[in-house]
């Protein structure tokens, strides 16, 4: 019954293959396979490659002897969640969906796609190069295997995605049936799922740069000013890590010490004014533009995520009236959810004198001739994307000088050490005397609230002398975030700054 609808040419068709009620669909049409075998559909459109930002292919089209088509994926599980896949049976997910018209070729029209379309009998296709850079991409995901969570990594300047990782990842090499079929009945749990844009977490510790930056940036800000901590806020009922208490607290050494008391405290006595600097670092906000449907690469490639960053949308009159849930979303709780993408594009604008780039996932767009890249196509400005100011300059720079002392003193400090031996960025458990670590950050643990492991949180800059690169790591149910997020942030930026 369904055969021949199977066999059309996928690739204007965009709508991916799920599974509800005991079916799996695929454009409304329900499909049972027999004893997990499916006969292939005829064949996939033509389409152009996806490069990184070095020109390594991380996807193309190979033509069988018979002509048919077929999509190959050279990086595998490293770049699937981002990539997503393009398959004759199941249709389209990822970037080879939201950039399947560009890939196609249909976005464009000239007098030599016209042409080329007539002498050739075939659609002049697109390459799509990305910013990711395929070698760091592919070090990340070893250093996540056999994890669930998230890695993105920033050039703080432009804004530009260096790696986009997402663990587990499915494997688009399998063949049609079982695994497929496994595989989309996990749900949010899938490898399909890409992490870095499609899921929300609370950030837990890593928002209180947010709260410290809200605190800063206040007119009548003191330095000096702090509070005594005894490890528990009588009135707002929120415990500190450490039970005994931290002593007397600054902001500076709160950051350093990640108190939970300072925090829930100074996120009270703010107020709505959190509400308003979250907002500056882009939460409750949307990366895709307002109005009517874009057809720009950027927009497109982030296109079909959530569209707001953050959790349910928070009012003023939630700051005004409910005090104990301003602490804990002081304290990156409850009605705070992030993305991975947004801790990244935070830390990266503390990073970049307060300033928050918009994020950056294509670089460009060229005629394809199947193996070479042809001409580029310019549609869209090349200039730099600002958001706009999320704090102060000053504050910023206080902020990253805080960091610091996470790493040197603070929650941070069982991190592996980053610096660089002999032109190169290498790791060790103990600095050389002399040196100190290029990695700044903030560690993060966020409860889960259902019964199982903290979700494991870090934040980070490198080089700390001269911030160019962000980081933010988060390992779902991984405990505390200086143990198992902190050392794969470092790993990455060790990739990131050794890069060519």
């Amino acid at each position: 019954m369904y055969g021949k609808r199977l066999t059309r040419f996928i690739g204007k068709r965009t709508r991916f293959f799920s599974y509800k009620n005991n079916k799996f669909k695929i454009d409304g049409d329900g499909f049972r396979v027999a004893n997990h075998r499916i006969t292939q559909g005829k064949n996939l459109e033509d389409r152009g490659r996806i490069l990184d930002r070095n020109g390594l292919v991380l996807a193309e089209s190979i033509q069988g002897m018979v002509g048919n088509i077929t999509r190959k994926y050279p990086l595998g599980l490293a770049t699937a969640p981002l990539l997503g896949v393009a398959h004759p049976i199941y249709g389209l997910k990822g970037l080879e969906k939201t950039l399947n018209s560009w890939l196609a070729g249909r976005q464009h029209s000239s007098a030599f796609s016209s042409f080329y379309r007539l002498a050739s009998g075939r659609q002049k296709t697109t390459d799509i190069k990305l910013t990711i850079d395929g070698a760091v991409q592919q070090k990340i995901y070893q250093s996540m295997a056999h994890k669930t969570g998230a890695v993105v990594v920033l050039d703080i300047n432009s804004g530009e995605m260096l790696a986009a990782v997402s663990t587990p990842a499915f494997d688009p090499s399998q063949p049609a049936g079982k695994y497929w079929e496994d595989e989309v009945k996990k749900g949010y749990r899938s490898g399909f799922v890409n992490r870095t844009l499609e899921r929300r977490y609370p950030p837990g510790s890593t928002f209180k740069l947010v709260t410290a930056a809200a605190w800063a940036d206040r007119t009548d800000f003191d330095i000096k000013w702090g509070m005594r901590c005894r490890g528990r806020h009588k009135t707002l009922g929120i415990s500190d890590h450490n039970k005994r208490g931290h002593g007397w607290v600054s902001l500076q050494t709160a950051v350093s010490v990640s108190c939970n008391v300072f925090f829930s405290d100074i996120g009270v006595r703010l107020g709505p004014l959190l509400l308003k600097e979250a907002n500056r670092f882009g939460f409750n906000r949307s990366w895709l533009p307002a109005g009517k449907k874009s057809t720009s690469l950027q927009s497109l490639a982030f296109a079909g995520y959530p569209a707001v960053n953050s959790g349910r949308e928070w009012t003023a009159l939630n700051f005004n009236n409910n005090p104990k849930l301003v602490a804990q979303g002081a304290i990156g709780q409850n009605v705070v959810l992030a993305t991975p993408l947004q801790m990244a594009l935070t830390i990266a604008a503390i990073g970049n004198d307060g300033v928050m780039m918009k994020p950056r996932l294509v670089r460009g767009a060229y005629f394809s001739d199947h193996d070479a890249s042809v001409g580029l196509i310019n549609q869209w400005p090349d200039t730099k994307g600002e958001v706009g100011r999320s704090c102060r300059k000053d504050t910023a720079k206080m902020l990253v000088e805080m960091m610091k002392k996470v790493m040197q003193t603070g929650t941070g400090y069982s991190i592996p050490k980053l610096y660089k031996y002999r032109g190169k960025y290498i790791l060790s458990s103990i600095l050389p005397k002399g040196e100190t670590t290029q990695l700044l950050g903030k560690t993060g643990t966020a409860e889960t609230g259902r019964g199982r492991a903290d979700h494991s949180w870090f934040v980070g800059l490198a080089p700390a002398d001269k911030p160019r690169y962000a980081v933010a790591v988060i390992v779902e149910h991984g405990g505390l975030g200086a143990k198992v997020a902190g050392p794969i942030a470092a790993r990455a930026m060790r990739d990131v700054l050794n890069m060519k």
